[in-house]
């Protein structure tokens, strides 16, 4: 898209330009009070004390975060944690031709993997948990009334993932872990256990800073980072919860999940594995079209110790 925000501004002159966009609905606020969350080619995410906020770069992402913005006041009333409601802001202009769109923020604290401890641990698994069971049971029907997409992008997007790691990893790999990772991927995706399970309402990004706790880290009390919110398998949110907090507390929340009336069988736990593999060719991609590579050696190296690449 040609602006002058995708031009690589410096950190300093992209804060100065989205202050100046905000301030005509925000006139208090000011450069020194945001701070860029994530900054790709699809979209800007900044955060004040006060505020969230996100600059869609393009049509698919501009959509999304509609899709967000439409589904969440109908989740947030169903959920146990408070979830932030987002407004479309702006009109459209030379840099932000799709507007932009913000959410007061949600006081908490990130739910930290270090700060997890024998004190608050169970009360953490059953946060975690109810959220999880809450949000997998919220009607499809009702979300897709929303602007959800319908369940059949969940494989499509799997085999787009298939073919754009193919051709991240091409330069990357020896010709022997090509074919390991082309058997892989042929498997997962031609497997009807693969995609034999019920759809559901999915997160989709469930990292530390996107659960946030109490002031006492004993109580998860908000969910942020909706941009990924899909409607697929629901084994992709506890592989996320694996990915970040070890398998050891992602099989307790599975477990206390059950106790409330989820299904954490056999087909589950082995989903969540095939879905921590997909996690890993997710970011691979990520980082090389970011062309960070250091981030694309991190992400080959845990590729090479992933189930898609071990002999």
């Amino acid at each position: 898209m040609p602006s002058e925000i995708a031009a690589n501004p410096t950190v300093s002159e992209l804060l100065e330009r989205c202050a100046f966009t905000l301030q005509s609905v925000f006139p208090d606020l000011n450069a020194a009070q945001l701070s860029v969350i994530t900054d790709t080619p699809a979209e800007l995410t900044l955060e004040s004390s006060e505020l969230y906020l996100h600059f869609p770069r393009g049509p698919e992402s501009a959509e999304q975060l509609e899709r967000q913005a439409r589904l969440l006041p109908h989740l947030r009333g169903f959920l146990s944690p408070a979830i932030p409601l987002f407004q479309q802001h702006g009109e459209p202009s030379r840099d932000w031709p799709h507007g932009w769109y913000a959410a007061p923020t949600i006081p908490g604290r990130p739910m930290r993997a270090a700060a997890i401890n024998d004190e608050n641990i169970e009360r953490l698994v059953r946060g975690l948990a109810q959220f999880l069971f809450e949000l997998h049971q919220f009607p499809l029907a009702r979300a897709r009334s929303r602007g959800l997409e319908p369940p059949r992008r969940w494989r499509e997007r799997a085999e787009q993932l298939a073919r754009d790691s193919a051709a991240a990893l091409r330069p990357l790999l020896r010709f022997s872990e090509h074919v390991r990772v082309r058997r892989w991927w042929r498997t997962f995706l031609n497997d009807d256990a693969t995609w034999a399970y019920a759809p559901t309402v999915v997160h989709g990004a469930l990292g530390e800073e996107h659960l946030l706790l109490d002031g006492m880290l004993r109580d998860l009390i908000g969910v942020v980072g909706w941009q990924s919110v899909q409607a697929g398998d629901p084994a992709a949110d506890f592989a996320a919860v694996v990915e970040t907090f070890g398998s050891d507390f992602g099989w307790r929340v599975m477990t206390r999940y059950g106790e409330l009336g989820g299904e954490p069988n056999a087909a589950l736990f082995r989903r969540v594995r095939q879905q921590g593999v997909v996690t890993r060719f997710r970011q691979l991609v990520e980082a090389a079209a970011a062309g960070d590579e250091q981030r694309t050696e991190t992400a080959v190296a845990a590729l090479r110790a992933s189930a898609a690449l071990r002999a």
